[in-house]
């Protein structure tokens, strides 16, 4: 075998000795990413899933808490996996969890102990027990009242709404309603259904009975889903009456209108939430539930013209199609 020449052998030894260098580096942690600061205070989030409305709110709370440590960890829609992420927030004790997302708040609410909650954009939080003293979040819901306004808005004379509920998961959310549409001199319309045939049935009687002149749809498990949407699209388009419903998305496939949270102002709520909390001593029970403070307005011109309708100028619509 023949042997390197000197000066080749020579630039091999250096090498050698600045890669065994290098690696000494990495094991005795010289070179690990640095530290988080520990004279700022731990922020632990729990994201349900990787969608518009969570990564908005997402945006909106980093951007409210740039002095705080924040470590993001994602269910990927999974509650087994939610249930994992939050046991091991739970050993790691940070000074606050947000969880962002109703499953996630139901999650961190059943799991987490000893450490504060703030919830985002958590769907019919009453009704999933997010409440105590160590815990309070931002509401997904829009108030009915204010749904109702927008809509009034628009179609000066309603007077009867219809609506379609599960009476297992959303009774409280429309009794309550009720009591928000007497006081705008408004009666609403209510009837149960817990499957698809029993929304059929509700529909066809408020047809017959000619009783109704717009639509509300809520955040129901029945109601929410491609299907079901189609079905009361197609009633309030040969009906020729209004449909006002929760998201945008359903505007643009042919509803009227919606009034539904600015996901991004949402999550700085949250972030203010957290600020009272560590940085002004303030516990979440004394804060609570509360409404999302920014709405947009999504608006349908088409349909609104279809039915006769004219969309005000002085209306704050942030989404036209």
């Amino acid at each position: 075998m023949n042997r390197p020449a000197s000066g080749q052998y020579s630039v091999c030894k250096t090498l050698l000795f600045f890669f065994v260098i290098h690696l000494l580096c990495l094991f005795s942690g010289l070179e690990q990413a640095p530290s988080p600061d520990p004279s700022k205070k731990t922020v632990a989030i729990l994201l349900e899933k990787d969608i518009k409305i969570y990564r908005l709110a997402y945006e909106g709370l980093e951007s409210a808490l740039n002095s705080y440590a924040l470590s993001k960890k994602d269910m990927m829609g999974d509650r087994s996996r939610g249930e994992k992420l939050a046991h091991e927030m739970n050993r790691k004790k940070p000074d606050l969890i947000v969880a962002i997302g109703t499953d996630a708040a139901v999650i961190a609410r059943e799991t987490i102990r000893d450490i504060p909650i703030v919830f985002c954009l958590a769907l019919h939080p009453e009704e999933k027990s997010l409440v105590g003293e160590s815990i309070c979040g931002v509401s997904l819901n829009v108030p009915f009242g204010d749904q109702l306004a927008v809509l009034k808005q628009l179609a000066l004379n309603i007077k009867k709404i219809g609506v379609i509920y599960d009476p297992d998961y959303t009774e409280g959310v429309v009794a309550e309603a009720t009591e928000t549409a007497a006081r705008m001199e408004t009666i609403l319309v209510a009837r149960p259904a817990r499957n698809m045939e029993e929304v059929a049935e509700a529909l066809k009687d408020m047809e017959e009975s000619q009783e109704i002149d717009a639509f509300w749809m809520i955040f129901d498990p029945v109601l929410v889903n491609k299907l079901t949407y189609k079905v009361i699209l197609l009633f309030t388009l040969q009906n020729k009456i209004p449909l006002i419903v929760p998201v945008e998305p359903f505007v643009e496939a042919g509803a009227l209108v919606a009034l539904s949270p600015n996901y991004r102002e949402a999550g700085k709520q949250a972030g203010s939430m957290v600020e009272k909390i560590l940085a002004d001593g303030v516990s979440p029970g004394q804060i609570g539930i509360v409404f999302p403070a920014s709405m947009d307005i999504a608006v349908n011109t088409g349909i609104a013209k279809n039915l006769g309708l004219r969309v005000p100028e002085d209306l704050p619509v942030n989404h036209e199609y």
